[in-house]
């Protein structure tokens, strides 16, 4: 039988032995984090929180897998513009390298988060969508479309909602950008008040100089631009109404010029939440919503969390990730800087803007 034979020396024939200390600390596998029993949002946030080799990857992912599965449910090719900024003339374009990556587009699913913004680039990104699509285009609104992104979504057949989707009433700011900070002022609240100064001016002409340093302070040409953009933006709406939406209805040109002032009228602020109830309210817009599916809206939600975390992952301490053009084909994040430059008084920029 063989044996191991250690050989013990006595302590005072023991030479101290040299250990070298370790120059970096093991590196222990990185396991992706897993949904488990918990809500997904802490999910997300657990993966943004395993470090950064891991977290654009795994990110990027499951994005991909929950948007094959979303298109095999829904049997549509789906496009991404998710944006935490306005919408702006780069938007249409990269819009377009996107939407032209696809020849022969069936059903198409714009999947669509935005604040709002500029109403011109928003009303080419709905028609690139109503030309390239041959069979159903429908906008799926997992959180907000506000504004000019209410606008691009009236051009679709239909109306993805959930009960937290919501679009917003049109309202186009008046954007000032002053040594770097930008300044929104809705146009209507504007309009408002300049009526409201003109009937205390008639009831008590006293009043006059009172108002003169704020009315000096009114760009008269500005504010003749700015009411022209509401009824430019209402026009689109009406244009993109009766091209899908209300297309087969023989009632079609009143309802779309009733859907778009009740846009500009109605709701009486910029923040207005006009949720799935709201949107299919005859009396005020009745727009067509498609039937709401549990299975599929939970994929929409994850979605929505995921493309969140995909914008933070890709921010810097320098630059801020503000958007994201996805599909399973194709992928473009647009970011802006965080310091803001300076400009001089000459250099202050006004631009309508639908936010």
């Amino acid at each position: 039988m063989l044996g191991t034979v250690i050989q013990k020396l006595p302590m005072s024939e023991r030479k101290p032995e040299k250990i070298p200390l370790p120059t970096k600390p093991p590196e222990l596998p990185i396991k992706a984090p897993v949904p488990g029993d918990r809500p997904f949002s802490l999910f997300v946030e657990s993966i943004i929180q395993s470090g950064t080799r891991i977290v654009q990857t795994e990110i990027e992912n499951r994005l991909l897998t929950l948007l094959n599965k979303l298109q095999e449910l829904r049997h549509s090719q789906i496009l991404v513009y998710y944006s935490i900024e306005s919408i702006d003339h780069e938007d249409a374009k990269q819009f377009y390298e996107l939407i032209t990556l696809y020849k022969d587009l069936g059903n198409l699913d714009l999947y669509l988060l935005s604040p709002g913004g500029l109403s011109d680039p928003a009303f080419k990104i709905a028609r690139l969508c109503q030309q390239y699509c041959k069979g159903c285009f429908t906008v799926i609104v997992p959180y907000y479309a506000k504004s000019a992104a209410t606008i691009l979504a009236l051009g679709a057949d239909k109306i993805f909602m959930g009960p937290t989707s919501e679009l917003g009433p049109i309202d186009p700011q008046l954007i000032q950008t002053v040594k770097g900070r930008k300044q929104a002022i809705p146009l209507l609240a504007l309009k408002q008040a300049i009526d409201s100064i003109k009937e205390d001016i008639k009831a008590n002409p006293e009043l006059a100089l009172l108002y003169k340093t704020l009315i000096d302070k009114i760009d008269p040409m500005a504010y003749g631009l700015f009411e022209r953009e509401v009824l430019s933006a209402q026009q689109y709406a009406e244009q993109l109404l009766k091209t899908r939406m209300l297309k087969d209805d023989p009632e079609k040109d009143e309802k779309a010029k009733n859907i778009a002032k009740n846009l500009v009228d109605w709701y009486k602020t910029h923040r207005y939440v006009i949720d799935m109830e709201e949107a299919k309210n005859k009396e005020t817009l009745g727009l067509a919503l498609e039937d709401f599916d549990k299975d599929q809206w939970d994929i929409i939600w994850q979605l929505h969390l995921l493309y969140d975390a995909f914008l933070r992952a890709h921010s810097t301490q320098r630059d801020k990730a503000i958007k994201i053009f996805h599909s399973t084909k194709f992928k473009l994040i647009r970011q802006i800087p965080l310091e803001p430059y300076l400009t001089s008084e000459s250099e202050i920029k006004k631009e309508p803007q639908t936010e």
